[in-house]
């Protein structure tokens, strides 16, 4: 199963955005 940049970027954006939100919890 290939993992293209753009789905990197998307993934890795998301993953950011789970751990900010329970960080600022």
């Amino acid at each position: 199963m290939g993992c293209t940049e753009e789905h990197k970027i998307t993934l890795g954006t998301y993953v950011l955005r789970e751990e900010a939100n329970q960080w600022w919890k």
